[in-house]
């Protein structure tokens, strides 16, 4: 649940900080209380794949993972300082793809950016309903 989506984020974070050496870095200055139940699964799913992509496949030290929202969008960013690939090249892993179903499954956007040695961006933008 929303209230409690938070907290199972951080401390899955923290179990997998634990146990990789990795540092995972949560930054939650919105209120996730806008997304609707049913999307925050999806949500955890795309953030767990692009999590374990940067310590898998990246390379990273640090994993940073922040939500924000700005008028009717909402915004879940997961940047890493990995190795970074040429995703014109490397397009085909299973993991992105799925993540991509996700999104379209939740009518949102995401969006990859990744540079080789540079790291690889990865933001998920939704559309919040109307508040009326």
């Amino acid at each position: 649940e929303s209230e409690n989506f938070e907290d199972t984020l951080r401390e899955w974070a923290l179990h997998l900080q634990n146990k990789t050496g990795i540092k995972i870095h949560v930054d939650s200055s919105s209120t996730l209380g806008k997304i609707k139940k049913n999307m925050l699964l999806h949500i955890f799913r795309i953030i767990q794949e692009a999590v374990g992509n940067a310590i898998k496949h990246g390379k990273a030290n640090n994993v940073f993972i922040q939500f924000s929202d700005l008028e009717d969008k909402f915004f879940i960013s997961i940047e890493d300082d990995g190795i970074g690939f040429s995703p014109a090249e490397n397009y085909s892993g299973l993991g992105l793809k799925h993540m991509h179903v996700r999104a379209k499954y939740m009518n949102a956007q995401l969006l990859l950016t990744s540079t080789p040695s540079q790291g690889t961006y990865i933001q998920l933008i939704m559309t919040l309903p109307n508040s009326l």
